[in-house]
């Protein structure tokens, strides 16, 4: 049994940066304001640039390190978060979630697989330990955040969701509308990339399967 490591990755890396800058930006408020935008302008230094900003990417994988290669790429100060430490050549080193200040991150980008140690690991006392204005990332999944952490916490920390939970959200979940909120509809991974990228892994597994080379990715080995 192999899974599909590597095939959502670009994709999934390209809606992180698009919610981060998003949140940063303002963009969603600017589109719902429908050009009443009273002192916008005026806001210049006072919205954050991605640029010199710190990010953390908390959970270091592929698709992680997919994002984290975008955000140095807008010049920001990425800090890699997994299970374990390690060395990496993309981001120096990897360090596990005990060794960041949390407090200091500007962005949070929350990544991680769904296991029964990680379901909240977004949580009050999480969210908590960050400072005013924050921006939260989730493109893992739903339960990685704790929803009624974050509804306390919206409007005090900023918050992009491209999952929920629960999803599908419903119509007046307090969810929808929380301040400083942005929810997309679980789309990371479904784009022009998705399918020539299955297919090009299906292609490289089965070639290496008849030929008796090793495969990639393997989970269960038969």
């Amino acid at each position: 049994m192999c899974n599909a490591r590597g095939v959502h990755d670009d994709a999934t890396a390209e809606l992180a940066l698009g919610l981060t800058l998003a949140s940063l930006r303002g963009i969603d408020t600017a589109v719902r304001s429908h050009g009443h935008w009273p002192g916008w302008r005026e806001r210049g230094p006072e919205q954050r640039s991605l640029a010199d900003s710190r990010v953390a990417v908390l959970g270091y994988g592929s698709i992680g390190r997919a994002i984290a290669a975008r955000l140095l790429a807008c010049r920001a100060r990425v800090t890699a978060v997994a299970s374990s430490p390690r060395s990496d050549d993309l981001v120096g080193s990897v360090v596990t979630a005990a060794d960041v200040d949390w407090a200091a991150q500007h962005v949070v980008i929350v990544v991680l697989p769904l296991t029964p140690s990680t379901r909240h690991v977004v949580d009050a006392a999480f969210l908590a330990g960050l400072s005013d204005g924050c921006l939260v990332v989730n493109v893992g999944r739903g339960p990685l955040l704790d929803s009624d952490a974050v509804i306390a916490e919206a409007g005090r920390l900023r918050f992009a969701l491209d999952v929920t939970d629960p999803e599908p959200l419903p119509d007046g979940h307090p969810l929808w509308s929380a301040p400083s909120v942005l929810v997309t509809p679980h789309v990371a991974g479904g784009t022009t990339a998705m399918l020539p990228r299955m297919a090009a892994l299906l292609r490289s597994q089965l070639t290496a399967y008849v030929s008796g080379q090793p495969l990639r990715n393997v989970v269960i080995a038969g």
